[in-house]
């Protein structure tokens, strides 16, 4: 649903899976509801119901002891810091937010599977781009575009490429399609083709939801 554009149907659907299941206690379907209605609101850019969400259901998700499992803990872990960095990326955002995701991002460093390096360095991708380090979070995007191919993660990969190449051409290009021949250019052209030919309506959108940064409509 979200990559077709509909955020509002994808937490329609959430919904009504949910409808069916029991709310006596928190179970490995309410995790994974709670991890699609966070990247929905990363979507939709409700990053404060975002962190509303995250905080208010967070203890649940420890209780449930669902986070000894590596797949669950590494997902959650990597929501719940996408969505601390994109709150914090807002105006008037609480102190801490991206200190707790880099905590989060060297967590996923240290699982012992593949994807859980690049997994955690575009984390800090995101936490150099708020920081105002373009150059360096461009850097690190690149060389997990690299890593995320390795591993076969084609969808990572593109966003992290797409992202990387926003951020060498500068604000006012973020959503660029241009064919130039110039290096970051092609290459977002290439990412951005590379989603839309996995059925993403809006590429620089999508990108951004798993890839967080500085709001493109502020300076």
């Amino acid at each position: 649903m979200l990559a077709a554009d509909d955020p509002e149907q994808a937490r329609e659907v959430s919904r009504r899976a949910m409808k069916a299941w029991t709310h006596h206690d928190f179970q490995i379907q309410h995790c994974f509801d709670l991890w699609a209605m966070l990247i929905t609101d990363l979507y939709a850019g409700d990053h404060s119901s975002a962190l509303a969400r995250l905080n208010s259901h967070w203890p649940f998700v420890e209780d449930s002891l669902l986070l000894r499992v590596q797949f669950i803990r590494m997902q959650m872990l990597q929501v719940r810091a996408r969505v601390r960095l994109a709150a914090a990326s807002q105006p008037g955002a609480e102190a801490g937010l991206v200190e707790a995701a880099l905590v989060d991002a060297r967590r996923l460093q240290r699982e012992d599977v593949a994807c859980g390096k690049p997994m955690g360095r575009v984390l800090e991708a995101s936490a150099a781009e708020l920081a105002g380090d373009a150059a360096g979070a461009a850097a690190i995007l690149t060389e997990t575009a690299a890593q995320f191919d390795g591993v076969e993660m084609r969808l990572w990969s593109a966003c992290a490429r797409l992202r990387a190449a926003e951020l060498r051409a500068g604000p006012s290009t973020s959503t660029s399609t241009s064919t130039s021949t110039s290096t970051s250019t092609s290459t977002d052209s290439a990412a951005f083709a590379a989603l839309r030919a996995q059925g993403v309506r809006k590429p620089g959108r999508f990108a951004r939801s798993y890839i967080p940064g500085r709001d493109p409509t502020r300076s």
